[in-house]
């Protein structure tokens, strides 16, 4: 999790992520962002039960998920497949194609691909104060230690 004071972010979202989301405290109305590392099902495995409850709760507000290509269609699959209708406001990123991305409150999010069996991706947040590097599952390699300079 990352907040600011006007929103908050989500990386990653294995199974069970919704439920631990609420323990922790967070508002759902607050979540703006998730960004996902890569498609294996311990990353992603609580993303569509978390667009569930973000529905059955009323949020409307938009959600932007950034991550790998196949974000979108793991998605769409999901809920076409549970014969599930989805009309939540979601906005997507493709990280392969937006390697830098600048968000409110002066965030900038910058990735780069990581060594793992199926594309994987590495992010940088950083303001005028701080940085903070996200690399999961990955071996080392030159991209790691360029994002974390």
């Amino acid at each position: 999790m990352i907040s600011t004071s006007n929103y908050d972010m989500m990386i990653d979202c294995g199974e069970g992520s919704y439920l631990r989301w609420q323990k922790a405290g967070y508002k759902w109305k607050n979540l703006k962002y998730i960004l996902i590392t890569h498609m294996h099902p311990d990353h992603t495995g609580g993303l569509i039960p978390l667009l569930f409850y973000r529905k059955l709760f009323g949020i409307n507000s938009t959600l932007i998920l950034i991550g790998p290509p196949q974000l979108q269609a793991y998605f769409n699959d999901s809920f076409q497949h549970s014969g599930l209708n989805n009309n939540q406001d979601l906005k997507w990123i493709d990280i392969s194609k937006n390697k830098q991305i600048n968000l409110p409150d002066e965030i900038e999010i910058n990735a780069m691909e990581m060594k793992h069996k199926i594309p994987c991706w590495g992010y940088r947040f950083s303001d005028s104060r701080k940085k903070m590097v996200f690399i999961t599952d990955t071996i080392p390699n030159s991209n790691a230690v360029k994002l974390a300079q």
